[in-house]
């Protein structure tokens, strides 16, 4: 047994034994994202997108949301680039995507499902939804508002969280939010 006094003597049993014991300063560097995901803590991703009027008309060459089979948009290059690092470490590789920004029959929802699944397949799986929601007859809109998203996705969290500690586990929920940058509930 080897303890440590306050004064940084060994204790008595030490002492005895004829062992020296010195305090060494902790030389390891805190735990980075890597060595959480190394030790079993599970990734869940996200993601939100912005289909507000500030993005400019979908229809539109040269807009934000434009849609060309013959290339990505900046949306689908952002989402491509950014979920294709994060899948890697995501424990399932199935995204919810939430929309926020549209009006659909006149009332403009700050948080709605894109596509018909609830959690999608993969980064190709976020871009089919994200392409959905044009077929769906929305009307890009505003304000930018993104407290219901950051709402949805921290319940997600936390329910998530909740289920790992019941396994003895841990997990981490991180929220993609794809935006033209203009939010009107900054401080959400």
């Amino acid at each position: 047994k080897a303890e440590i006094s306050g004064d940084g003597s060994a204790s008595i049993e030490d002492r005895v034994a004829g062992m020296s014991v010195k305090s060494m300063p902790s030389s390891s560097p805190p735990p980075n994202f890597v060595d959480y995901i190394a030790g079993g803590c599970e990734l869940n991703v996200v993601v939100g997108i912005d289909f507000t009027g500030s993005n400019g008309d979908p229809r539109k060459a040269g807009t934000l949301h434009h849609l060309d089979s013959n290339s990505l948009n900046d949306y689908e290059k952002a989402i491509k680039s950014i979920l294709g690092v994060l899948s890697k470490y995501d424990s399932d590789k199935k995204f919810p995507v939430y929309g926020f920004g549209a009006k659909y029959d006149g009332v403009v929802r700050h948080c709605f499902q894109c596509g018909t699944q609830e959690e999608v397949e993969g980064v190709g799986g976020v871009l089919d939804a994200y392409r959905s929601v044009f077929k769906s007859g929305l009307v890009m809109s505003s304000p930018t508002d993104i407290t219901e998203v950051i709402q949805t996705a921290a319940a997600r969290a936390q329910n998530s969280l909740e289920a790992a500690k019941k396994k003895g586990r841990q997990t981490y929920t991180i929220l993609l939010l794809v935006t033209d940058g203009a939010v009107s509930d900054i401080s959400a």
